[in-house]
């Protein structure tokens, strides 16, 4: 990645166990991928109007090369399991896969990879890539 992951917390304070979470989830999702140029994640807290507490949002996004961009906002209205923080940043970053993997098998794999790639095919659908070993 070309610039460090953002992390924005809004309405709560963050631990080192959250930031080492998302920045596990970012580093899988450009293992698996490739070329993501930049990750912004907000993280909003419950607000604190309520008896019970509230439910995490999380937004990711993510930049790509020649200005595409992979946007995902995570509230479940009606899902309980969002008022943990752990399961909203995994929710999130799940469907932040989903919607990159998308992405990437609507785009030409060149266009996709530019010239970090030794060898790419598409088959039924789907791209391959190969990268140059480091050596």
């Amino acid at each position: 990645m070309q610039t460090p992951v953002e992390i924005d917390f809004q309405g709560m304070s963050g631990t080192p166990e959250v930031h080492a979470s998302i920045e596990k989830h970012v580093a899988e999702l450009e293992q698996r991928y490739g070329r993501v140029t930049a990750c912004r994640v907000v993280l909003k807290g419950p607000g604190g109007h309520h008896r019970t507490g509230g439910l995490y949002e999380v937004n990711v996004r993510l930049a790509l090369p020649n200005g595409r961009e992979v946007n995902v906002g995570r509230t479940a209205q009606a899902d309980e399991r969002q008022a943990g923080l752990s399961f909203a940043i995994n929710d999130a970053f799940k469907h932040a896969r989903r919607r990159l993997q998308d992405h990437v098998r609507r785009t030409p794999c060149r266009r996709f990879l530019g010239s970090s790639a030794e060898s790419c095919w598409r088959a039924g659908g789907i791209n391959f890539f190969r990268r140059p070993s480091a050596r």
